[in-house]
């Protein structure tokens, strides 16, 4: 954000209150505007962490628009989700004689999870799964058998290197879009 922009704001901003205009709308709908890339950059930041599919990460991020009569003016992104399995990172986790190789980080190697193996229940879900431990500490023959999962995209979304670049990002989107916002408003009023 340049300080041009900012006193093109300015200046915009105090035409509109002259003429008798509210700022709301414009604000609304630049917030409106800044909601998909801040999801989308929420995407990237988060696959820049772990490895899952854009469309898995993006299928948790709700978009929550800016309405007056709703919201106070006040749009959200809310992320959502509950822990996910191994099997949803790419690439898939792997089969072998001493466990499963799976890897839920971008950077780094697969971890050998060992006495784990991959396993499709009954309802068609696949998971990796290790057998249950005993009092003593050592697994059991049979059954139960416990899921193996990885962190939750909020989780993720909440570390300080991804949160803090989404925001620097949505200040900057913003700003723009309300600057683009009260440009169109201020053409408006002019040509009238």
């Amino acid at each position: 954000m340049t300080s041009n922009n900012l006193a093109e704001i300015e200046k915009a901003r105090t035409v509109l209150k002259e003429t008798g205009k509210s700022l709301l709308p414009s604000a609304l709908r630049a917030v409106n505007k800044t909601l998909p890339g801040v999801r989308t950059d929420f995407t990237k930041a988060i696959r820049g962490e772990i490895r899952l599919t854009a469309a898995d990460v993006r299928g948790v991020i709700d978009i929550l628009k800016a309405h007056v009569e709703r919201t106070k003016g006040e749009g959200a992104i809310r992320l959502r989700g509950k822990r996910l399995s191994l099997m949803k990172f790419r690439p898939k986790p792997t089969q072998t004689k001493a466990g499963v190789k799976a890897g839920v980080k971008t950077v780094g190697r697969k971890t050998l999870l060992k006495h784990a193996f991959i396993a499709t229940m009954n309802s068609g879900h696949e998971g990796v799964f290790w057998r249950a431990r005993a009092a003593g500490g050592k697994f059991v023959q049979r059954l139960p058998i416990q899921e193996l999962f990885g962190p939750d995209v909020p989780t993720v979304a909440a570390y300080e290197g991804v949160l803090g670049q989404v925001l620097s990002q949505a200040a900057m989107r913003y700003y723009a879009a309300y600057a683009h916002e009260l440009d169109r408003d201020l053409d408006r009023i002019l040509k009238r």
